[in-house]
């Protein structure tokens, strides 16, 4: 009975802090949406965290400036509706974000925003040359070993993970190999 106590002090003590950084994360949703559609396109919503008062306070409920960004990337590989980001999805986005157990989850969120960026034409595939200059970057390396995640030779696993063969990586691909080698 002490130990189950004990273990309920200490997971309300934890929440302490997120149900704060939740409350603040409505609040700032309800003011920066000034049109009232409950939604927020991707610009109003890293406008709102854009100022130094409103990152300064965030960091203060312990939500740092790399959990805002994987925020994002949480949100955007949720959004399925492209109708624009709801308050839910915001708050979904921050609690997978503090979830301990979600490291592989925020790196494949991370490599989807990284996918996206490197694919210019739209074709959502990827050749080599794409991957060469996307992923061995140093942001991508920083993020991956901060978050305690293998880096790997992406063009050595390449051919590994181009499960169709056609010389180019879909994200589903990319997604499936690095789930698999980071479980």
């Amino acid at each position: 009975m002490d130990e189950l106590c004990d273990g309920l002090i200490k997971m309300k003590r934890a929440m302490a802090g997120t149900e704060k950084a939740i409350a603040y994360l409505r609040k700032l949703f309800d003011e920066a949406d000034q049109d009232h559609s409950v939604t927020l396109s991707k610009d109003e919503f890293q406008e709102m965290f854009s100022t130094p008062a409103v990152r300064q306070k965030l960091s203060s409920i312990g939500v740092s400036s790399d959990d805002l960004e994987d925020i994002w990337a949480a949100v955007d590989a949720a959004d399925t509706d492209d109708d624009g980001i709801s308050p839910e999805e915001m708050i979904s986005g921050l609690l997978s974000v503090k979830d301990a157990d979600s490291v592989s989850t925020r790196g494949i969120n991370f490599l989807l925003q990284v996918f996206k960026s490197a694919d210019k034409d739209g074709s959502l595939q990827l050749n080599r040359e794409e991957v060469t200059q996307a992923f061995y970057t140093d942001v991508v390396n920083y993020k991956l070993h901060k978050l305690g995640l293998v880096v790997p030779d992406w063009l050595n696993i390449f051919s590994a993970i181009d499960i169709d063969n056609d010389g180019e990586l879909s994200w589903e691909e990319l997604k499936r190999g690095m789930t698999a080698m980071w479980s």
